[in-house]
Formats: structure tokens, C-alpha cells, sequence
């Protein structure tokens, strides 16, 4: 047995104890803190799993300065109300909690997760943050990451960050960013998130992975990490420097990071729109003219960000992050944009950003016109527009256009959108349209199933 193995007897003895306990009043069971061996009846007592955890880890077990570098995993707290349940419901759950039991009694529970041990972490984190005790989970991490577990999710460990942070916790959610950086090296969004909280923090860290020396691989991630630390701690001489020697390193060296420039227009803003203007007299860069854009606003520059989005688009008109953003920033001046577009060419695409931007203003009728003048541009592109717009509005012609142009995608996203008006069995034959146009698309026949069936396959608005 280790000292994975000891903590999953741990954690799983203290859930079926404490569910048969809740259920099934002060009948006897085992310990909470229980480390069962095969075939013993019934667990140990306190002591001697303090005892046993001491021995496992290598120390003695009166080491209360070693206990405090790294102190044991409390006791969970006292079982929460039962859920408002059905008495057969009740009844099945205890079963259920006993059956637990007798498995961790039996030794079969622990001889599962002893090979399965980033499960049991996943298995246990997922547990308390549902429970809502995002400290006990983060408190777990640090552990994991003590003995460098691998395998739990990025996933996970954001949620224990953002859930640290929502309760106010920004200590407890830098340890946690830390923990996830220690236990996966090209967690990128546990490093950004690290990079807003403490910086300095995250430096030390690198060096102390640096010294560890880590595969050439995990230096990649390492080295992007740091560049994003120095960032966020605005050492701009620094971060010039290494952009300029770091081939690559700014987007994560092809392995994943997100682009480092967005982070510098984020963190640094200043030093990022020096960085744009060099590389954009160089050469015209889409990407680099939005980041720009980017830094100009987040330096308070709204007026010169907006004149900026608009010279790229009177260039490249298609260019959807400029849009979003001019959106963003002010939505009559992207509308005036728009049709500033539609007005000089015969194109739908103009049209059809313009009904949109009149959408999001929220004047309906206005987008409508726009709509109209878009099918009489393209009907089949309008005919999508159409579709999320107001579906019943432009039911006859949606449907005419979809069995003219034999189109099953169309089809589907009209039955899908009758689906979330709760019309489903109207849905039932657009479905069966788009099914037999392509039968070896199993999206629509399993749409089709659980429509016929009364299910509705998308939800509703």
C-alpha cells in the first residue's frame, strides 16, 4: 500500500461512513479516516492511520515542524443535510452507500484506484467543488501536486481557480494555479490566470522548474511561461529582448500556447503598441492591426482604436475578429461601416454583417429590411440569416429554397430552430427532409428519433 492508495481508503471510507451514518443513524461503521486492508472487518482507529500515513511518507509522526511544510488532509466536516428525497430514493442511496462500504472493507476499492489514481484525484476534486468546498479541492491539488500526479483535468483545475476567486479567495486561487502549473507545464490558461493573480509568484516558480531540470520539451512551455510572467510583471526591456531572440516562443512554439502578443496588449499596452507600429511598418499584418486596435483600447484610446479598425476593414471587409471588435467599441459606427460596404459592391456579405450589427441594437425591423435586401442579393445566404432571425416570419421561403437547392443543412437548422420555439412536431418532417437529402448524416436521423419521440434534440431560447 502507498500513500495514494492510504488517501483513496481515506476519502472513500469517509464517504461511505458518513452516507451510511446520514441515512441509517448511529449504527456502527467504519471510521471515516479508515485505511482498510483485505479481509479486516473494520478500520483502524485515528491514531494508528496517522501513524501509518507518518510511515508512509517517510517521517515520524511527532514531526510537527514537517507536518506544517506539508500538513495532512483534514477531516471532511459534518455531512450536509440529506437531500429532499423519495423514500424508495432514500432507501436506494443507502443501499448504495453500503455496497461502497463493503467494497472499501473488502479491499476491492482501493485495489481498483491504486493503478487509477489520477481518477480517484478527478473523482474527488469534481466531488467537492460540486459540493460546493472549492477549498478542500484546491487544498487536494497542492497535495497531487506534492507528489507530482499527473492526469488531472485543466478543465478541473479552473474550475477550482475561478471558484476560489468567486468566493474571494485570490490566495487560495494562486495556489491553486500554481499547483495545476506544477502538475501539467503547458496549462496555459492555468499560467494566464497565474499572470493576473501574482506574477512574481509564477517567476519563481519557472526558476524553480528551470533548476529541476525538466525534457527540452517542457522548457518550450517553460520558456513561454516565463515570457508571459515577465509580461504581466511589466519588465518591458526584458520581454523586447526575448520576443526578439524567441523564435516562435509567442505563440506557445507551435505546441498549443495562446499568442503572448494578445497577453502583451492585455498587460502591457503601452509596450505592445511600440511593438505593433515596428512590425506593421515592416509589413501589413491583419492580426497585428487588431491586436494594436486591442492595445490602443485598453490604454483608454477608444477614438484611435476605432480609426484603426476601420482602415483595416476598408481593406479586408471580411475580416471577422475586426468586426467583433469595432462592434464592441461602438456598434453605430461598425452599422455605418456596413453600409458604407453594402452601398459600394453587390456582394451579400455586407448586407448580411449589417442586419446583424441592427439585430444586436436591437431595431428588428430595420435588420428585416436588411434581411430582404440580402435575398434578393443571394436567397440561399439569406436564407440561413433568415433562419435565426425570425424563422416563422420567412417559413415559406426557408423551406423552398432548402428542397430547391436540395440543401440538407438548411433543413436541418430550420427543424432545429422550430425545436427551440417548442414546435417540435412540426420539426419532425423538416428533419426527415434533411435525413433522406443525406442519409450518412447521423445527425439528423438522431434529431429525427428524439423528435418523433417528444424529446426535443436542442432545448429551447
Amino acid at each position: 500500500m502507498n500513500l495514494w492508495l492510504a488517501l483513496g481508503a481515506f476519502a472513500c471510507g469517509a464517504l461511505a461512513a458518513l452516507g451510511v451514518q446520514t441515512w441509517f443513524g448511529p449504527e456502527p461503521v467504519l471510521h471515516p479516516g479508515a485505511v482498510v486492508e483485505p479481509g479486516v472487518a473494520g478500520g483502524q482507529e485515528l491514531a494508528q492511520l496517522r501513524e501509518e500515513l507518518a510511515r508512509l511518507r517517510g517521517q515520524p509522526a511527532d514531526a510537527t515542524a514537517e507536518r506544517r511544510e506539508a500538513p495532512e488532509v483534514p477531516a471532511a466536516d459534518a455531512a450536509a443535510p440529506a437531500p429532499e428525497l423519495p423514500q424508495p430514493l432514500r432507501d436506494l442511496l443507502g443501499h448504495l452507500l453500503l455496497e461502497l462500504r463493503e467494497l472499501l472493507t473488502a479491499g476491492l476499492l482501493p485495489a481498483h484506484y491504486e493503478s487509477r489514481l489520477a481518477e480517484l484525484a478527478e473523482l474527488l476534486l469534481q466531488a467537492w467543488l460540486d459540493a460546493g468546498r472549492p477549498e478542500r479541492a484546491a487544498m487536494l491539488l497542492t497535495v497531487f501536486a506534492r507528489h507530482e500526479l499527473s492526469g488531472v483535468s485543466p478543465e478541473t483545475v479552473a474550475r477550482i481557480g475561478s471558484a476560489m476567486l468567486s468566493a474571494g479567495d485570490r490566495h487560495g486561487a494562486r495556489d491553486a494555479f500554481l499547483s495545476a502549473l506544477r502538475l501539467q507545464g503547458d496549462n496555459w490558461q492555468a499560467a494566464i490566470e497565474l499572470a493576473r493573480l501574482d506574477p512574481a509568484a509564477g517567476l519563481a516558480l519557472i526558476e524553480e522548474l528551470r533548476a529541476a531540470q525538466r525534457s527540452g520539451e517542457a522548457d518550450q512551455a517553460l520558456a513561454w511561461q516565463r515570457l508571459l510572467f515577465l509580461i504581466a510583471s511589466k519588465r518591458g526591456g526584458e520581454v523586447a529582448s526575448e520576443l526578439a531572440d524567441g523564435a516562435g516562443i509567442e505563440d506557445g512554439d507551435g505546441r498549443g500556447g495562446p499568442s503572448l502578443l494578445g497577453l502583451l496588449a492585455e498587460f502591457d499596452p503601452k509596450l505592445a503598441t511600440a511593438l505593433f507600429d515596428e512590425r506593421l511598418a515592416k509589413a501589413k499584418d491583419a492580426g497585428i492591426e487588431v491586436l494594436r486596435a486591442t492595445a490602443l483600447r485598453n490604454q483608454g484610446k477608444r477614438t484611435e482604436a476605432i480609426a484603426a479598425l476601420r482602415a483595416l476593414l476598408e481593406r479586408e471587409a471580411g475580416h471577422d475578429e475586426a468586426w467583433q471588435m469595432l462592434r464592441q467599441l461602438d456598434g453605430e459606427a461598425a452599422l455605418r461601416m456596413a453600409v458604407a460596404l453594402a452601398q459600394k459592391n453587390e456582394a451579400v456579405a455586407p448586407v448580411l454583417r449589417q442586419a446583424e450589427i441592427l439585430r444586436e441594437l436591437g431595431r428588428t425591423e430595420d435588420a428585416a429590411v436588411a434581411l430582404e435586401e440580402a435575398w434578393r442579393r443571394e436567397p440561399r445566404a439569406a436564407a440561413y440569416a433568415m433562419v435565426q432571425v425570425d424563422v416563422l416570419r420567412w417559413s415559406a421561403r426557408i423551406v423552398d429554397q432548402a428542397r430547391r437547392a436540395r440543401d440538407d443543412e438548411l433543413f436541418g437548422d430550420y427543424a432545429d430552430e422550430l425545436c427551440r420555439l417548442g414546435r417540435l412536431q412540426e420539426a419532425v418532417a423538416f428533419y426527415r427532409e434533411a435525413a433522406q437529402l443525406d442519409p450518412s448524416d447521423g445527425e439528423w436521423t438522431s434529431k429525427l428519433r428524439e423528435a418523433q419521440a417528444g424529446r426535443n434534440p436542442v432545448g429551447g431560447h
